[in-house]
C-alpha cells in the first residue's frame, strides 16, 4: 500500500462521521463538502512532501508538524464548544433581550451547526490568515492581537533563556568536572532550589525587594527603563529554567567525559581545556539542544504566571483572558500560534543537529 493510501485508511475514521454529520441541511451538506476537499488536500500536501528531494529526516518532521497543527486546532475547537459558559452572555450581559442575544449569536457564527463552524468559521479563517475575528462590541482580527502582544512574550522568552544559560552552562560544566565534590553539590542545590521555588512566590519577592523596598529596579509597567523592567520577569522565569539546565549539563558533560575519545585525548597529553573545548562540549550539547528546543517552545507560548505578575501584555495574558471571556477565535488562534511555536522549535532543533553531529543526516 502507498503512502498516501496508508494516510487515506488513518483518514477514513474522520471522514466517515464528517459525511454522517455532513448529511442532511444543505448548509451542512455544503460545509461537509469543503471539508472533505480540504482533506484531499492534505493528502495530496503529504504525496507532494514524499517525492520532494528533502532528507526523510526532514520530510518526517514536516509530515508530523502538519498532523500536529491539525489535531490540536481540531481538539481546542471541539473542547471549547464543550466548555461551560457562554460567550453572549459575557458580551451582551445577562439582561440582554432575545433578539440582541440571537442578532450577535448569528454574527459570530454561533447559531450555525458545529459542522458549518467548523469549516465556515474555523478553516475558512485559518486559511485566509485573518483566524477569525475576536468576540467583542468591535471585532477585530484575531492575527492582528496576536501580533501585538507577541513581541512582549519573545522579549521575555529570549531574556529569560539568556538568564538562564548564564546560570547552568558554568554550573553545570564546573559540577560535572569536579565530581563528588563541595563544588559538585553545592550546583546540585542550587538546582534543586532552582525547580523547587514557584514562580509565583519568587515573583513576588523579587518585586519587594527590588522595585519596593530597595527601589533598585523600575515598576515592570514602567516604559522608559525598558531592559530595567524586564531584569525581573527574565530572572523570575530564568531561574527555574537554570535549575533544569545545570543538572541537564552535568549529566551530559559526564557521560561525554567517559567516552574513549576523551581518554584517548587525555592519553596525548592535550590540555585539559582543549579537551572540554573541542572533544567534551560539543559531543555534549545533542542532549542539551533537546531540552533547549522544548524548554524555548515553553517559553514562547507566554508563561501565564510571570506575565500575570508583572503585568506584561504577552501570549500568555492574551490566552488567559480570551479563555475567561469565551473568546473562541482567540482562543483557537493562540493555541494554533503555541503548536506552531514548538514545531517551528523542534524543526530548528533538528536541523542543529545535523550542524552539530553529521551523522544525524543519514539516519532513516
Amino acid at each position: 500500500m502507498s503512502r498516501a493510501g496508508a494516510t487515506l485508511k488513518r483518514l477514513s475514521p474522520l471522514l466517515l462521521p464528517l459525511a454522517a454529520l455532513a448529511w442532511g441541511a444543505p448548509d451542512q451538506t455544503r460545509a461537509g463538502g469543503a471539508l472533505a476537499l480540504k482533506a484531499l488536500a492534505v493528502l495530496a500536501a503529504l504525496w507532494l512532501l514524499s517525492r520532494s528531494p528533502l532528507s526523510p529526516l526532514l520530510r518526517r518532521r514536516l509530515s508530523a508538524a502538519l498532523w500536529v497543527l491539525i489535531g490540536a486546532s481540531t481538539l481546542v475547537f471541539g473542547a471549547l464548544r464543550l466548555a461551560p459558559g457562554d460567550p453572549i452572555e459575557s458580551i451582551l450581559g445577562e439582561q440582554a433581550p432575545p433578539e440582541a442575544r440571537a442578532r450577535l449569536s448569528a454574527a459570530l457564527c454561533l447559531d450555525a451547526p458545529l459542522i458549518v463552524q467548523y469549516n465556515d468559521c474555523f478553516w475558512d479563517h485559518v486559511l485566509d490568515g485573518s483566524l477569525g475575528h475576536t468576540f467583542d462590541i468591535q471585532p477585530q482580527p484575531v492575527i492582528d492581537q496576536i501580533a501585538e502582544h507577541l513581541p512582549a512574550t519573545v522579549e521575555l522568552a529570549i531574556a529569560a533563556l539568556c538568564v538562564a544559560l548564564m546560570i547552568a552552562l558554568p554550573l553545570g560544566i564546573i559540577a560535572a568536572r569536579w565530581r563528588a565534590t563541595i563544588i559538585d553539590h553545592a550546583a546540585t542545590a542550587f538546582a534543586l532550589v532552582g525547580v523547587a521555588i514557584p514562580a509565583f512566590w519568587l515573583g513576588p519577592m523579587l518585586l519587594l525587594a527590588f522595585t519596593v523596598s530597595f527601589r533598585w529596579l523600575p515598576s515592570p509597567v514602567d516604559t522608559s527603563r525598558p531592559l530595567a523592567a524586564l531584569l525581573l520577569p527574565a530572572i523570575t522565569l530564568g531561574t527555574a529554567l537554570s535549575g533544569k539546565l545545570t543538572r541537564m549539563i552535568r549529566s551530559s558533560v559526564l557521560e561525554t567525559l567517559g567516552e574513549d575519545y576523551v581518554l584517548t585525548a587525555r592519553a596525548k597529553g592535550l590540555p585539559e581545556w582543549l579537551i572540554f573545548s573541542k572533544h567534551v562540549l560539543r559531543n555534549a550539547l545533542i542532549p542539551i539542544i533537546t531540552v533547549l528546543g522544548i524548554q524555548l517552545g515553553a517559553l514562547l507560548t507566554g508563561a501565564i504566571i510571570t506575565e500575570k505578575i508583572f503585568a506584561r501584555p504577552g501570549i500568555g495574558t492574551l490566552l488567559l483572558d480570551a479563555i475567561q471571556q469565551r473568546d473562541y477565535p482567540l482562543v483557537q488562534g493562540v493555541v494554533l500560534l503555541i503548536a506552531s511555536s514548538y514545531i517551528l522549535v523542534n524543526l530548528i532543533t533538528d536541523l542543529l543537529y545535523v550542524v552539530i553531529d553529521p551523522r544525524v543526516r543519514f539516519e532513516r
